[in-house]
């Protein structure tokens, strides 16, 4: 019989196999772009999230800064306010992020600003409160022992004014951090005493 030896290449099988080399290399290529897409767009949206906290952290500083002067009783006040002004200009500012993954990033540190913030403020506020107190009753230890200069012969208005000079020296000695039993707290009292005494016997030399 008669025997040929005909090569697959001959029909083709050359083509068949080059085509199916290049569809491997454009999916190893597709692969790698997609891989380089993905990673390039990890890095947008991380500097778009960096930058909006960086904007949000500025703001915050401002929002702390116009808390902080405020004084005694204002400050106290402004507390819910300016945690209501902070949690309102983090979600506007997260809401015009362009995507999810963007704002994920965002609150995962404007969300700790916003926290270390607040917990600053509720210190700032306690701080402010206990002052107003502070001067408070101090300002009406002083008018009380005017009252009694003025009015030295009234002896209940004396006494009326003894007994709250002495729950103001005990809320300024607690204050101040002093039991009401401490030492500290009978030397208050006792100097808060001893002006009033001294303002009747000012008024009676009169």
């Amino acid at each position: 019989g008669l025997s040929l030896s005909t090569p697959g290449a001959a029909f083709g099988e050359n083509i068949g196999q080059a085509v199916q080399g290049l569809g491997k290399a454009l999916g190893s290529a597709g692969d790698e772009l997609f891989s380089r897409a993905i990673a390039l767009k990890q890095v947008e949206n991380q500097a778009e999230a960096v930058e909006a906290d960086t904007e949000y952290m500025i703001q915050v500083g401002q929002l702390h800064a116009d808390y902080s002067s405020l004084q005694g009783k204002a400050r106290s006040d402004a507390f819910p306010t300016y945690t209501k002004n902070m949690q309102e200009l983090r979600q506007k500012m997260r809401t015009g992020l362009s995507n999810d993954a963007t704002r994920k990033l965002f609150d995962s540190s404007s969300l700790s600003t916003m926290g270390r913030s607040i917990f600053n403020g509720a210190g700032q506020a306690a701080s402010g409160l206990k002052d107003y107190a502070f001067k408070s009753a101090t300002a009406q230890m002083a008018v009380d022992a005017k009252t009694i200069e003025d009015n030295p012969n009234d002896d209940v208005l004396f006494q009326e004014k003894l007994n709250r000079t002495r729950e103001n020296a005990e809320r300024i000695a607690g204050l101040s951090g002093f039991d009401p039993g401490a030492a500290a707290t009978q030397d208050i009292y006792k100097k808060a005493e001893s002006e009033l005494i001294e303002r009747r016997i000012t008024g009676l030399s009169r």
